[in-house]
């Protein structure tokens, strides 16, 4: 991909305060939660040096279009409040994911028809995901920001404990990928695309059969 490179996370001294409110003790703490984030909860381990930096080298990446400084401090603005609020909905604190990441109008795409296309309606599905699987843990692989859409990359796992949109308990682990594409207005999302590999999840949940050989 021509022109992207890795993003540095920075902040300057004066937003010591802001981070502070946020939880983090300082820029350094900051990074170390989102890049933790970026690894499941675990420490990224880099490759050393003189090691294959390739495409195909196994590598959770934070990418960014632009090598604006202006645009890379936005850019980390939004990284940043997407991997505090995946944090607070990975700790069971749905409304605190909402009301985190999302500004009152947000409009999505992509979710169950069951669940109405606003704020409120995500957060009932969100609501009715976490009964289900409690445990319910979302990890990105990629994210990439390009002006004010951020793109992610990401796994959905967890263990089926509990109804789930109709489906009794399984007992069974969860593992699904999908992407999500969201744009920002300010420091919240305005609007989401969202993509799931619905046959991976429903067929581990039981809701749909498990396919055969012909």
């Amino acid at each position: 991909m021509s022109g992207v490179e890795e993003m540095v996370i920075a902040a300057p001294d004066e937003t010591a305060h802001s981070l502070q409110e946020l939880g983090y003790r300082d820029v350094a703490h900051l990074r170390g939660g989102l890049t933790a984030w970026l690894d499941k909860g675990r420490s990224i381990n880099r490759p050393p040096a003189g090691a294959d930096h390739s495409p195909s080298a196994p590598e959770q990446r934070l990418l960014t279009t632009s090598n604006t400084p202006h645009k890379e401090t936005i850019m980390s603005d939004q990284a940043t409040t997407i991997a505090t609020a995946v944090g607070l909905l990975n700790a069971g604190d749905v409304d605190g994911y909402i009301t985190t990441l999302y500004a009152p109008g947000a409009v999505f795409h992509g979710f169950p028809p069951a669940f109405t296309p606003d704020r409120d309606g995500i957060a009932e599905f969100f609501r009715a995901l976490r009964a289900g699987v409690p445990d319910a843990n979302i990890a990105a692989a990629d994210l990439v920001c390009d002006g004010d859409r951020v793109a992610i990359r990401f796994t959905l796992t967890g263990t089926h404990t509990g109804e789930l949109f109709g489906a009794p308990a399984t007992g069974a682990h969860i593992e699904a990928e999908g992407i999500t594409i969201v744009r920002f207005s300010g420091d919240q999302v305005v609007e989401r695309w969202n993509r799931l590999d619905d046959v991976a999840f429903l067929t581990q949940i039981g809701l749909m059969p498990v396919a055969t050989a012909a």
